[in-house]
């Protein structure tokens, strides 16, 4: 004998088939995406055309062929970035994890690991204890405060002074002329400024690593765009970007 099941039962059945569905289709209903690539060479920036170019963009391009969803992207300050990736007003970024957003993203996966380091100028006093160099001047750059003063704290810095300014560039050139005594960075933009001539190896001194931090590409939680089932999408086109080595190819 067949037991008829109740109707109520199977109007559940199909609800969450339904539900089911809709969230296996929901990455791939989303077509296109809006995000900010920091302004930040080598990472990030425009050619002498004013066309983008950088680590990022060359990753973006990649992703947006292996997803099957086209990827948009303004070149962007750091600071305006962060903002952006609090209120929901980017679709996504690939950017260090920092305090003021982390609550507001979802971190899809990581795309490099870089490490942070202190370069001082040669005419710095490179040779004091640390926690007894008073005064001394750091350049940072605008939006990479919080970040490097989090550091400058674990590591036993003392009181110091943060110039914030836009671009490497201008900072390593403030160090030159003496105007900072030391530039906290992130992975080879010294050695990529050190390739175009615009800085001179003579002119720094110590060079300190202060930790490891990995970048990873992340979606905006606020953003109308946003789904699970897309941050898993996203994830699984790094992953397969990463076994074929073609991420490994644009970072190193």
């Amino acid at each position: 004998m067949i037991t008829k099941q109740p109707w109520y039962l199977l109007n559940i059945f199909k609800l969450l088939c339904l539900i089911m569905v809709s969230l296996s289709t929901n990455a791939t209903a989303v077509t296109e995406l809006h995000g900010d690539i920091v302004e930040l060479k080598p990472w990030g920036g425009t050619d002498g055309d004013g066309r983008p170019n950088g680590y990022h963009p060359k990753l973006v391009r990649l992703l947006e062929k292996e997803s099957k969803i086209k990827l948009h992207y303004a070149i962007t300050p750091l600071k305006r970035i962060n903002q952006y990736l609090r209120t929901g007003k980017t679709d996504f970024s690939i950017i260090f994890v920092r305090d003021e957003f982390a609550f507001n993203v979802d971190i899809v996966n990581d795309v490099q690991d870089l490490s942070l380091y202190l370069i001082f100028a040669r005419q710095t006093e490179t040779q004091r204890t640390i926690g007894t160099n008073k005064n001394l001047r750091f350049g940072v750059i605008l939006g990479e405060e919080k970040l490097a003063n989090g550091i400058f704290a674990k590591q036993g810095y003392g009181p110091h002074k943060v110039v914030n300014a836009k671009s490497y560039e201008r900072l390593f050139k403030m160090a030159e002329a003496g105007r900072i005594d030391a530039v906290f960075y992130v992975g080879d933009a010294f050695e990529h400024y050190l390739v175009d001539g615009n800085i001179q190896r003579q002119q720094f001194g110590e060079k300190r690593l202060l930790q490891d931090q990995k970048v990873y590409f992340l979606l905006t939680k606020n953003a109308r765009r946003y789904s699970p089932a897309l941050s898993q999408h996203l994830h699984d086109a790094i992953e397969r970007l990463k076994n074929s080595g073609e991420l490994f190819d644009i970072y190193f």
